[in-house]
């Protein structure tokens, strides 16, 4: 398994670094990446332990060196904010994705260039784990921020379009656990209509249309409504965005 083999090579050069000291940034580095790795392979308690390591060494490079670390530092507890989520530790989750926002705002309001995309995935991060809560205005008012970004870079930059895409789906999903079948209908129809131009992204145009067609066959029962919006948001399809998240 790809991730299996990754988990190998970090280590082996873990122990090269232990041998032959590389400096702090590039070890922190090396942690973030062998935990991302794990939380990869669905091993989460190796994955906290490597992330936490890296976020020590992060915090006491950011404190010396604000300019040159905040980032990375933003990083890591953006990582750790996806993983405490996927374990369902929302408190400590959402702690760290408002620690990475803050920064990341921070970042960008001096270089949009470079920080306003990750500004996007926090905050989409963050609407996701108010969804799981039910949150809900709260949720919106990060998705809001997470689209107005990516709509953005998108007509800039068609890189960007899938992204809008995934932000499209989860303001329809929000639509649909308010009750707002038909708006979300539009939201998950703009959604499969980007994701069919990706031959590789299939998975996330069935899923789009699973929801199209849900919305299309009337309204649920509220416990089914539940059951569905919580089946999605389960899903690891519900966390795609946070792929570009776990930045090694």
């Amino acid at each position: 398994h790809l991730y299996d083999t990754a988990i190998d090579l970090g280590h082996w050069m873990e122990y090269y670094y232990q041998m032959d000291d590389p400096g702090e940034a590039d070890w922190a580095k090396l942690k973030n990446c062998v935990g991302v790795c794990y939380w990869s392979n669905h091993q989460y308690e190796q994955a906290e332990r490597y992330l936490r390591e890296a976020l020590q060494i992060r915090r006491k490079l950011a404190e010396r060196n604000l300019t040159a670390f905040e980032s990375d530092l933003a990083k890591t507890c953006n990582n750790l904010g996806i993983l405490l989520s996927d374990v369902n530790r929302t408190e400590e989750a959402e702690k760290y994705y408002v620690e990475a926002l803050e920064i990341r705002r921070r970042l960008a309001e001096a270089n949009p260039a470079a920080f306003e995309s990750d500004v996007a995935m926090t905050c989409n991060n963050l609407g996701r784990l108010m969804s799981v809560l039910w949150r809900l205005d709260e949720a919106k008012e990060f998705y809001n921020e997470a689209f107005l970004i990516w709509e953005k870079l998108s007509a800039q930059n068609p890189a960007y379009e899938t992204d809008c895409a995934f932000i499209y789906f989860n303001l329809g999903l929000l639509d649909y656990q308010q009750g707002k079948r038909m708006d979300a209908l539009s939201w998950f129809e703009k959604a499969a209509a980007i994701f069919e131009r990706y031959p590789h992204m299939k998975t996330e145009e069935d899923t789009a249309r699973h929801m199209i067609e849900r919305c299309q066959t009337g309204k649920l029962s509220p416990e089914k409504q539940k059951t569905t919006i919580e089946k999605q948001l389960e899903k690891n399809f519900g966390k795609s965005l946070d792929e570009l998240g776990k930045e090694r």
